[in-house]
């Protein structure tokens, strides 16, 4: 099966008997770096999407048809090793595709994490505001109101809310502010060639948030000393392992979700004389 049929089936498996039904839902979910025209011809085989449309489209699938549209990606795009991509497609059921349209299959299915568009990369990092807003929202356990979140920042916020509203970041309702996605993540630095500079703004912001918002200033330190080898393995383990706890804090103790922290460390090692 070509990438165009594969597409096509594998969009009416998830539960979407038009291409219509199914590109409204995904672009109502995330700002798409294609259009419903371009969808449709993909579909018929007429247009032949780069692999970061493929990423896109497969994030919204189920795990078995994300990996089959992928195989059948890259069959067609290295044909003499289709076997090779063929062999890890699985078997998806069929009868699934004369099911009834009435409830879609992914619209109750939680959207896997999704990268974020240039354009929406772009305007996070148009100004602090735009950055530090989308941080909090996206950060939050409830809805904000945007005059919370206006008294909070201690300045005009509305046309940078309006704009992270347009490409799709936020959702505004009301005066509520909450995020699209809490699963959100930012593409790698070679995506386009404009990333590296945005990203440096955003780095030099992330350390300026304390400061800013004025947070309270819990350690900091700073060492030179000599030590052995052995010694700096252990501290790096360490550190490794510092990671590791600060990478599941949101999933622990959740109920007393209270504090917000920023944490950086530099570590290096080189030679002195004697």
């Amino acid at each position: 099966m070509n990438f165009a049929d594969s597409l096509k089936f594998l969009r009416k498996a998830n539960g979407y008997k038009s291409a219509k039904s199914f590109y409204e839902f995904i672009s109502s979910k995330r700002e798409l770096s294609f259009n419903y025209s371009y969808f449709t011809r993909m579909e018929s085989g007429s247009a032949f999407p780069s692999h970061k449309v493929v990423q896109e489209i497969a994030s919204f699938l189920s795990d078995d048809s994300a990996k089959n549209l992928v195989m059948s990606y890259c069959s067609e795009l290295f044909p003499e090793q289709k076997f090779i991509f063929e062999q890890q497609q699985v078997s998806i059921d069929e009868s699934l595709i004369n099911k009834k349209e009435s409830k879609p299959a992914l619209a109750s299915t939680p959207v896997k994490q999704n990268m974020l568009t240039l354009r929406q990369v772009a305007t996070i990092g148009k100004s602090f505001e735009h950055y530090v807003i989308f941080l909090i929202i996206t950060l939050s356990r409830k809805v904000i109101s945007q005059e919370e979140l206006k008294n909070y920042l201690k300045r005009d916020i509305t046309q940078a809310i309006n704009e992270l509203k347009e490409v799709k970041v936020i959702d505004l309702d009301e005066g509520k502010l909450k995020s699209i996605s809490k699963e959100q993540r930012f593409p790698p630095a070679d995506f386009d060639s404009s990333i590296p500079l945005i990203y440096g703004k955003l780095d030099q912001w992330d350390r300026e948030i304390e400061s800013r918002l004025h947070f309270k200033k819990n350690k900091k330190k700073f060492f030179v000393k000599r030590t052995s080898k052995r010694h700096l393995d252990l501290i790096l383990g360490l550190l490794d392992n510092i990671d590791g706890v600060i990478r599941i804090s949101d999933e622990m103790d959740e109920g007393s979700f209270n504090e917000v922290f920023t944490f950086e460390y530099k570590l290096s090692s080189g030679k002195f004389p004697g």
